[in-house]
């Protein structure tokens, strides 16, 4: 009987081991912080580090030790950003400015389209992105600006 229950405390460990490990490995895809986003926005984030940029497109990788998860998502229209002078005006953020390294967070929408083969795969359409980090400097800013990469189809809606 011992050796039944040492072997069921052995499983129930390795369970919880296992358990928390895929909590920490999925720590980079979450739910976007109260603000303001487009009406269409479902609340996707995935926060990784910048490893290829087109003027269209984003690919993001997040590591955790040995383990890496990769992001590839295309932009709905040219990301706005606020410029330093004045926060109210807007000019065009071009992805392939920005720098490789820097770590982003992309407010995205998951859909599921079919190619012209018949076949189907799911495409990442970002809506917004900001900075975590940019040439090794962290942004801690709560205020910081959310960049929108999407029209806003139906107004703004706070998550």
């Amino acid at each position: 009987m011992k050796s039944f229950l040492k072997s069921a405390m052995w499983f129930v460990r390795l369970g919880f081991v296992m358990f928390c490990m895929s909590a920490l490995l999925g720590a980079q895809k979450g739910s976007a912080p109260e603000g303001f986003y487009p009406g269409n926005y479902h609340g996707d984030t995935f926060t990784g580090t910048v490893t290829q940029a087109s003027s269209d497109s984003l690919t993001l990788e997040y590591r955790n030790g040995n383990k890496a998860e990769v992001f590839s998502g295309t932009i709905e229209k040219a990301c706005m950003a606020p410029t330093r002078q004045d926060p109210h005006t807007m000019n065009e953020l071009h992805l392939t400015a920005i720098p490789k390294n820097s770590v982003l967070t992309v407010f995205y929408n998951g859909a599921t389209v079919k190619d012209a083969g018949g076949g189907k795969h799911e495409q990442k359409i970002i809506l917004a992105l900001r900075f975590d980090e940019v040439n090794g400097q962290k942004l801690t800013n709560p205020g910081r600006p959310v960049i929108m990469c999407s029209e806003p189809k139906v107004g703004l809606a706070v998550h």
